[in-house]
């Protein structure tokens, strides 16, 4: 291969560039990590509450699919999506020059207004949520004694909501910093 040829990362058979592999990332780590909650809930409530025939209830066997199934079977893909965004952060790093930088992704206008966007609706509705689970936290401690797997439910949702508010107010700094692509 020829330096005058350029590289092209493909996922799942579609070639992608720099502004898709960082729209894709931005998209799918948060995703990834919202999984773990139900996850963990319900594969605890599956060793807690074990069932004594798995297809005597068809709902439990249907909450066994889409709570703990799915995710274990959608958290591999997620991961490949996230390596082949790298892999085409790499690619990219020596085809563009004078870009911002975030997570090591160079960003254009057009990238930094489409995560610009989507931090601010995103860090509104973390906000919502982390209210709605302090308040059930606060309803669950103050009226009667929570299972033990809905309080790590519970927590463990709250800390990746705050993980994922850093990440958006991150992100809304990086935006906000670079206005003069905008302004090009």
């Amino acid at each position: 291969m020829t330096q005058n040829e350029i590289k092209t990362v493909s996922l799942l058979g579609l070639k992608i560039n720099s502004k898709i592999a960082v729209i894709l990332f931005y998209i799918i780590f948060p995703s990834m990590l919202n999984l773990f909650p139900m996850l963990i809930y319900y594969g605890l409530s599956f060793i807690e509450y074990p069932p004594l025939d798995l297809f005597a209830n068809p709902m439990y066997l249907l909450a066994i699919t889409l709570y703990i199934v799915i995710p274990l079977l959608l958290i591999p893909l997620l991961i490949y999506i996230l390596v082949v965004c790298i892999l085409a952060r790499k690619i990219s790093r020596a085809q563009e020059v004078d870009k911002v930088r975030w997570f090591c992704f160079r960003l254009d206008n057009i990238s930094l207004i489409v995560l610009f966007v989507l931090s601010i609706v995103n860090l509104f509705f973390d906000i919502q949520a982390l209210f709605s689970y302090i308040g059930n936290l606060i309803t669950f401690i103050g009226f009667s004694p929570p299972p033990q797997t809905i309080l790590i439910q519970i927590y463990t949702s709250m800390i990746i909501i705050l993980f994922m508010m850093g990440f958006y107010i991150y992100t809304l700094i990086v935006c906000a910093m670079n206005r003069r692509l905008l302004r090009q």
